[in-house]
């Protein structure tokens, strides 16, 4: 991503196509290559494979061809194709110079044949073995080429629009061109290196304080008198109980239970003795 990125933001709008153009010219010339004669792989010949394979249908194309139309199209399409395949890490990848004259007419970029080369790259598989004649397996390394293809295009067309303006600002082109190495100048001293070393410590420190052998501290310190406590300082944590006397109990303090005759007796003299006679019922 980073290295798409960096890519993309060189290159402003109107040298997208050259670019686009470039890098097709140069994925097929690599690998279209054989010890016989091969025919041409051409934008024509891409989109008989990918009719052949039934890896898209017409309406697809139709509807890719128009929306690549626009510069923020390209942008992106370039930049899922860069990213998928790898191509963003080859070193020899070419790319147009944006400080050249725009070109004018824009060069017609073949987008079919493009893709498809692109990762037959990503894959190490022979363009001129990619015969719509006879259209490779769905699941076969060929095939695997032609479907992933076919999937980068709808993928063009299927994303949504904030998705597409959301990563349209990233990968917008910055006109401030980062300096070269020859152009970069040190803003700080450079560093010494082996054999040459800087003193590990500064000659004088300002903080540092250089006592003479004649002279002597000027205060000393004193100490106190020690701290005792004794078990007279010392608070109990909690009061000590009071002890009562022993409670005893004598023949001459205890009352001895009431009897029923005595009961009968206590009545009486509550409710008078003129009264009619009480008995002791069972």
């Amino acid at each position: 991503m980073n290295e798409t990125k960096t890519i993309l933001q060189a290159v402003d709008d109107a040298h997208l196509r050259p670019f686009a153009a470039q890098l097709a010219e140069w994925l097929i010339a690599d690998l279209n290559q054989s010890a016989e004669p091969v025919p041409d792989f051409t934008e024509s010949r891409a989109k008989a494979l990918l009719r052949a394979t039934k890896a898209v249908d017409a309406p697809t194309l139709d509807d890719f061809m128009r929306h690549i139309e626009g510069a923020t199209a390209v942008r992106l399409a370039l930049h899922d194709l860069l990213t998928e395949t790898g191509l963003a890490n080859n070193e020899q990848l070419p790319i147009t110079n944006y400080q050249l004259p725009t070109p004018s007419p824009q060069p017609p970029v073949p987008w079919l044949a493009l893709s498809i080369a692109a990762y037959a790259w990503k894959s190490g598989y022979p363009l001129h073995q990619l015969d719509p004649a006879s259209p490779p397996e769905a699941y076969s390394p060929a095939g695997q080429v032609v479907k992933r293809a076919a999937h980068w295009m709808r993928q063009q067309i299927q994303r949504s629009a904030t998705e597409r303006d959301k990563l349209a600002r990233k990968l917008a082109y910055q006109e401030d061109v980062p300096p070269s190495l020859d152009n970069l100048q040190p803003d700080q001293p450079i560093v010494p290196v082996p054999p040459h070393f800087r003193p590990p410590i500064p000659v004088n420190y300002p903080e540092v304080v250089r006592v003479k052998p004649d002279e002597t501290a000027a205060e000393t310190a004193t100490r106190s008198p020690r701290l005792t406590i004794t078990t007279d300082d010392l608070a109990p944590e909690r009061p000590s109980p009071r002890r009562m006397p022993p409670i005893r109990v004598t023949p001459q303090r205890s009352r001895p239970a009431p009897s029923p005759a005595n009961f009968n007796q206590a009545v009486r003299r509550k409710f008078g003795r003129n009264r009619e006679r009480m008995v002791t019922t069972k």
